[in-house]
């Protein structure tokens, strides 16, 4: 996937609704000595309001059976508060804290009248992203009434809980960046406006020179030359013959001459060549033959400069993922030098510029997974 950072949006989340099944420890002022372990049931709204606080509004239900006289007790409470997400994010994932307020009815079998108080609680949760609208969420939290010696119960109510549930939020993921990849999964979150960046939100740099794909002009600008802001060779080239003027050996060229990596004419094929080609390794993934993104771009480059260059060979020298040479390892880094040229013909280079071979015994091994492309003499 690729994405283009756009001007950042706001960076609150977007509202979302959680379902929470809650396992609670009742308070035996209500159902008496040694209670057992409770199962409830919430629904909650989130309404984010910044990049780190949301509002919170909690409904929950449940039931209980008292050993004080009560019978069964019926639960039902609402309450609204805060929540606050350290790390931002707010409403949509990470870890957060909150705390809350409201009212609290318990129905006693057989009693007239119900228990009516407020309440208040605290606690820590996490929502887990599963996707841009689809999250995990979990909370630890209690909860406690003050006392009325009035009602029933009349001492205080404390309640420990665990909840567990889906949430899912009505708008898309925030996007700090704007780069399209939700900040979730954005690998790196200040992306420049402009860039083109990658599925993990990284911006791409097809000529590896420091300045991202949409915002660099010259992208073809060879590895090692310092360039401007623009992506664009910051060295003086007063022939214009693409060999800045320090390692320019003949800077009088005349322009439209081809030149040699010195800098100087020359007639030899693969002296003019080399200056001129996009020469760069091809990496693949562990024991893998397929070609990536980046791998199709570099190679897409090369074939249509070799068009220009009938007269040169290029040699593919495929390595497999590590120093060792097994038989199957040798297998692997031929395939490899295979399809790197299968593509490449594929794209109308000719079969006989194009050598496809493992690294031979006597080479050092390539660092990594990869086929080297070099420019050779027929």
């Amino acid at each position: 996937m690729l994405a283009i950072a756009s001007a950042p949006p706001a960076t609150a989340g977007t509202p979302a609704v959680a379902l929470l099944g809650e396992l609670l420890r009742p308070d035996k002022s209500v159902t008496g000595d040694s209670p057992s372990p409770e199962t409830a049931w919430a629904v909650q709204l989130d309404f984010p309001f910044s990049e780190h606080w949301t509002l919170v509004t909690d409904g929950g239900m449940g039931s209980q059976l008292s050993s004080r006289g009560f019978g069964a007790v019926e639960k039902v409470e609402l309450d609204s508060g805060f929540r606050y997400y350290p790390r931002g994010a707010a409403g949509y994932s990470g870890l957060f804290v909150q705390a809350t307020a409201g009212w609290m009815r318990l129905k006693l079998e057989g009693r007239p009248r119900a228990v009516d108080r407020p309440f208040a609680s605290v606690g820590v949760g996490q929502r887990i992203a599963l996707d841009h609208r689809w999250a995990v969420q979990w909370e630890a939290r209690a909860e406690g009434t003050g006392v009325d010696r009035d009602d029933p119960v009349r001492e205080r109510i404390v309640e420990p809980s665990a909840r567990l549930g889906l949430s899912w939020s009505f708008g898309s993921a925030p996007d700090a960046d704007g780069d399209g990849v939700a900040d979730h999964r954005d690998a790196c979150p200040a992306t420049r406006e402009g860039a083109i960046v990658d599925a993990s939100g990284c911006p791409r740099d097809t000529d590896r020179d420091g300045v991202p794909d949409g915002l660099d002009i010259c992208t073809g600008t060879p590895v090692g030359v310092p360039v401007d802001e623009s992506g664009c060779s910051a060295l003086r080239d007063s022939d214009g013959d693409g060999v800045p003027d320090g390692v320019d050996a003949c800077p009088g060229t005349e322009r439209g001459t081809r030149v040699d990596a010195r800098g100087c004419e020359t007639d030899e094929p693969l002296a003019r060549a080399i200056p001129q080609l996009p020469l760069q390794d091809i990496v693949f993934r562990y024991k893998s033959v397929e070609l990536t993104d980046d791998a199709i771009a570099a190679l897409d480059r090369l074939a249509a400069t070799l068009q220009e260059w009938p007269e040169v060979t290029i040699d593919l020298a495929g390595s497999a993922d590590g120093a060792r040479r097994a038989p199957e390892d040798e297998v692997l880094a031929l395939r490899r030098a295979q399809s790197v040229r299968a593509y490449l013909i594929a794209q109308g280079v000719p079969a006989a510029q194009l050598r496809a071979r493992g690294r031979g015994d006597d080479e050092k091994p390539a660092p990594g997974p990869r086929v080297e492309v070099r420019a050779i003499s027929p």
